[in-house]
């Protein structure tokens, strides 16, 4: 039997907003909103018709750095595991969840989701785990288009993508599509691009840059990608990744999956329809909370 699982990494320590995978939102923690968001997509991946296979378990952890992470967690229902409070990272931390978790190597799909994107579609999750299979890549991710004046923040961590050029490619078109019996193990890589039976198309990633990349000169339109931190890895592949030095590009960028280019493994990023709620500040917080509240009282 092999596995997806979904871990969601967590520890007290935030530079920009301590302590916040703790902080209330409209009566819950911020870490249970990403652990609801989770387990959403956990059925989906799950249940017949979703991307797991015969013979196959989709599992939802939370690895925690500290012991009240692991008490809220598991005051809520979700499943648990206390991991060693001073690893470098949160992948290291995914890793050493899923090591102790599975420590018969049956997992085949690791997806590390952060505790501080509380809201992401089921859809997200499973075109992850689409884009990993049909492409043959190392690890998949999400990006998002966005305008220059969002590109231009280098807190905004841009993809650049090979193959992302095509307009059409990049609305989704699908008038070259695969024919309605293709596999998505049948799909090939061409031009940087790999379509799934289902239509989900992903692009090779070139580098990340916190710059705003790629250039455009000659009065063209540019494209920009906004990568969202969700990964999803082959089981092989984070072994590997964590087992690697830094990297100088990873250093100098601060972006921690330019570890996995300059080693050579293969990235692929697929188009998400919408940006997701990311939060990093108070006033982001503050503003998910309100969203959530005004929906609720719509319901009403």
């Amino acid at each position: 039997m092999t596995r997806i699982v979904i871990v969601v990494p967590a520890r007290l320590a935030s530079r920009r907003l301590p302590r916040k995978v703790l902080l209330p939102v409209a009566g819950k923690p911020l870490l249970i909103w990403a652990c609801e968001s989770a387990e959403r997509a956990r059925r989906v991946l799950q249940k017949d018709g979703g991307e797991a296979r015969d013979g196959e378990e989709a599992s939802l952890l939370v690895a925690c750095a500290e012991r009240e992470i692991k008490d809220c967690a598991e005051r809520h229902g979700f499943s648990a595991l206390l991991t060693d409070a001073d690893l470098p990272s949160g992948s290291d931390r995914v890793w050493q969840a899923v090591s102790r978790f599975d420590p018969q190597g049956r997992t085949e799909v690791v997806i590390n989701y952060q505790a501080d994107l509380p809201d992401i579609a089921p859809r997200v999750f499973v075109d992850a785990v689409a884009a990993l299979r049909s492409s043959g890549a190392d690890i998949a991710t999400p990006v998002v288009a966005i305008e220059r004046e969002q590109a231009e923040r280098p807190s905004v961590v841009k993809a650049i993508l090979a193959g992302s050029e095509d307009e059409e490619e990049a609305q989704g078109q699908t008038q070259n599509a695969k024919p309605q019996n293709a596999k998505p193990q049948d799909a090939k890589p061409q031009d940087g691009k790999t379509q799934d039976a289902k239509g989900c198309r992903s692009y090779s990633v070139l580098a990340f840059t916190r710059a705003c990349a790629p250039w455009s000169d000659r009065g063209r339109v540019a494209r920009y990608w906004h990568h969202i931190g969700i990964y999803a890895y082959r089981r092989q592949a984070l072994s590997r990744f964590v087992s690697l030095a830094p990297s100088p590009l990873e250093r100098r960028e601060g972006l921690e999956q330019m570890r996995a280019l300059e080693a050579g493994m293969k990235i692929v990023a697929f188009v998400c329809d919408s940006q997701p709620v990311e939060i990093n500040l108070e006033e982001e917080r503050a503003a998910f909370e309100q969203r959530v509240l005004a929906q609720e009282g719509a319901r009403l």
